[in-house]
């Protein structure tokens, strides 16, 4: 590691990484600012970082299999967070002959309402880019603090902030929406103090507990016996009738076609509602499914945006039928779904209607599968059977985490992708294709 100055002469702080990280995706190197012009309080700065990132860059090193995306992250928001403490979390004073940059001494604006505040941190990361849903989510993490006591937030202390978390787990909340909720809150803090509405992040060092299991443990798929029941609800088994309604015919229709598209494809529940007609295109011979942005549509990345090939089980079951009867009746949206809330939420509408044909089939209690499941268990199915990583990421919309298919690795041909996509097989349904 090193110091260099920009041209604006503030002291830089670059980190080089060892090669053996550069394999998992990882840069050469990191860069992160002291936040001074004067030399001896940058070195005192630095010595304290490199501390920070020695001891993380070991952890990482220990790694069997690093998410390089996630490691970088982690590394700079600790190192951030150092900064957001004045740079005497870890007890390193500045150098004592150098004058004390004195981050106390600093005016802290103390009139708008905490209420205010919050407002304003959420507009910012509106302007951000930031998806109304998580602006939601970001706001109500945020209110919990405020109900949890009347202080205001500059007057917070560490021990509190230690308090808070002990309440949340005391709400029973899983591990993930524990560190969800510190993560909103830090990220306010760090605003705050950029604002000169606070001093430091009380929340700094408090840390949430790991949930123990490995990522692909955490993620809830569809068990065999589980998809047979789901499959025998009427809604998949029944013959739609001469007398319904148009509305309750289309209700029938997507009550079928949304999660056997679920399940065929690995795609997001919000990607499937959100299709046009026109999203269903032949590319040479290969049937696909178009996930894009087109006409106001919303995608999770830039990764999400792909086609998907037809499994040979869609077809026979005869999809293409429903979307030639949307086309011939001039219905742009594939499906009569509609976003929302206030978050325009895309899955929310259907997902209501799903959850009672789970209550229906049997399954109950928070563990029970969910919509969302179908795409993992396409995922979990596909790494089954042996597909390629690179492209099971290119059928799901994932980003490629290793840096030689990330950084250089082109998309996988359609016509590969249709062989991997035909691969994956479910029990409960009969080969008839």
């Amino acid at each position: 590691m090193y110091m260099f100055k920009n041209r604006n002469s503030n002291y830089y702080s670059r980190i080089y990484l060892p090669k053996k990280l550069a394999v998992s995706g990882c840069p050469a190197e990191v860069r992160f600012s002291l936040r001074t012009k004067s030399r001896s309080t940058a070195i005192d700065r630095s010595l304290l970082i490199l501390q920070k990132a020695r001891t993380l860059i070991a952890r990482a090193m220990k790694e069997s299999d690093l998410d390089a995306k996630t490691f970088i992250s982690s590394l700079k928001e600790e190192l951030n967070l150092i900064a957001c403490n004045s740079f005497l979390s870890e007890g390193i004073l500045p150098a004592h002959n150098q004058p004390v940059e004195k981050q106390q001494d600093r005016k802290v604006h103390t009139n708008p309402s905490r209420e205010d505040l919050v407002t304003r941190f959420i507009d910012f990361k509106q302007a951000e880019g930031v998806k109304p849903k998580n602006l939601g989510l970001m706001r109500s993490r945020i209110q919990s603090l405020i109900q949890a006591t009347d202080k205001p937030f500059e007057e917070i202390t560490a021990r509190e902030a230690s308090g808070f978390l002990k309440k949340l787990y005391e709400k029973r909340l899983s591990a993930k929406t524990v560190r969800d909720y510190l993560a909103a809150i830090k990220q306010f803090y760090n605003w705050l103090i950029l604002m000169e509405y606070a001093r430091a992040n009380p929340f700094g060092l408090v840390k949430a507990k790991s949930d123990g299991r490995l990522a692909s443990e955490q993620r809830r798929k569809w068990r065999r016996q589980e998809l047979g029941r789901l499959f025998s609800h009427d809604n998949f088994t029944g013959v739609i009738g001469s007398n319904d309604s148009h509305l309750n015919y289309q209700k029938k229709l997507e009550d079928y076609w949304i999660p056997h598209l679920l399940l065929f494809t690995g795609a997001r529940v919000s990607e499937i509602c959100q299709l046009s007609t026109k999203d269903v295109v032949k590319l040479g011979d290969i049937w696909c499914i178009s996930i894009n942005e087109n006409d106001g549509k919303s995608i999770k990345s830039r990764a999400s945006i792909r086609h998907v090939p037809l499994h040979n089980k869609l077809l026979s079951l005869g999809f293409l039928d429903y979307v030639n009867q949307r086309a011939e009746t001039y219905q742009k949206k594939l499906f009569d779904i509609k976003p929302y809330g206030q978050n325009n939420c895309w899955s929310e509408q259907f997902g209501k209607r799903f959850a009672k044909v789970l209550t229906q089939q049997g399954f109950h209690g928070k563990d029970r599968p969910t919509l969302h499941g179908l795409r993992h268990t396409f995922i979990d199915t596909a790494q089954s059977e042996g597909i390629a990583e690179n492209e099971i990421a290119d059928i799901v919309g994932h980003t490629k985490q290793t840096m030689t298919y990330g950084r250089y690795g082109k998309r996988v041909s359609l016509v590969r992708l249709q062989l991997a996509v035909n691969r994956i097989e479910f029990k409960v349904f009969a080969r008839n294709d």
